[in-house]
């Protein structure tokens, strides 16, 4: 059984692996395949779900690969 009072871990980057930080710009790919540039603190919900998140610098990488 888990502790209530422990909170998730942060969320992290697809591509690197690396926290993302609450205000950082960050690219989330949304389980429909729309892509949306913003970061955590415009967009808390993003913080958690079953969509990708990346680092603008990271998402552009990808793509590139």
């Amino acid at each position: 059984m888990s502790d209530e009072r422990t909170p998730p871990p942060p969320p992290t980057c697809a591509e690197c692996g690396a926290v993302i930080g609450v205000y950082e710009p960050i690219v989330a790919r949304l389980g429909d395949g729309t892509v949306v540039q913003t970061s955590l603190a415009a967009e808390p919900e993003l913080e958690r779900g079953e969509w990708s998140r990346y680092h603008r610098e990271c998402y552009a990488r990808s793509l590139a690969a």
